[in-house]
């Protein structure tokens, strides 16, 4: 689990993950809905995959969180599976997969 603090060390945000052979599972990624849109979540995301280093990165949100999806996708993420809960509501599974260098 990681936390982003501010100046006076109250916490507004954080992420979980954790993994399972080749993957890290990504969740619980929050922010204070004061805090959202400053870059706080994708700071947050990155500084798990560079604590976790992985072959493989995984998450999930709904199909009406459409700003997560926007971060996600905008980080990298591709949509994979989706598994419908309502006929309104999805989950939308998203997977990235680490660049490797020789």
């Amino acid at each position: 689990m990681l936390k982003a603090v501010d100046e006076v060390g109250v916490i507004i945000g954080s992420v979980r993950a954790r993994e399972k052979g080749d993957t890290l599972h990504i969740a619980k990624l929050m922010v204070l809905p004061e805090r959202q849109g400053r870059g706080i979540g994708t700071q947050l995301l990155v500084a798990v995959e560079k604590a976790c280093p992985k072959p493989r990165y995984e998450l999930f949100t709904s199909n009406v969180s459409l700003k997560n999806l926007k971060l996600y996708e905008g980080l990298g993420y591709v949509r994979f599976k989706e598994e419908e809960m309502t006929p309104e509501l999805k989950f939308v599974y998203m997977e990235k997969k680490a660049r490797v260098f020789a």
